[in-house]
């Protein structure tokens, strides 16, 4: 399960069954890669308040057999985190973000 992100190996069939595979696969590389190391704690507590949110929806997605995304209220999110004033930050929010429109439009 550590080296699927926390999925199980039944989840992961599922994901393959689903079409999400591919998703899954970029999302697990993507949390690999890590958050961003933020010192400014007004930027850290905005960045603690909404990029569980985020995980939370994208691997609740997968996890469930509801066909519901809500990737308009996520990428809103992720737009309040981008106008903060922190490049690896930005960086960070748009590797993000094209990800999840990349789930969106799987999730249509």
């Amino acid at each position: 399960m550590k080296a699927n992100n926390g999925f199980k190996a039944g989840q992961i069939e599922s994901f393959k069954k689903r079409g999400l595979s591919e998703l899954v696969e970029k999302w697990i590389e993507l949390i690999r890669q890590g958050q961003p190391n933020i010192r400014n704690p007004l930027i850290t507590d905005k960045g603690k308040e909404v990029i569980p949110v985020v995980y939370s929806a994208v691997e609740g997605y997968f996890r469930s057999e509801e066909k519901n995304f809500d990737g308009e209220y996520i990428l809103n999110l992720l737009e309040e985190l981008k106008l903060l004033p922190d490049n690896e930050l930005q960086q960070y929010v748009s590797k993000v973000e094209i990800f999840v429109m990349e789930l969106n439009r799987a999730g249509k």
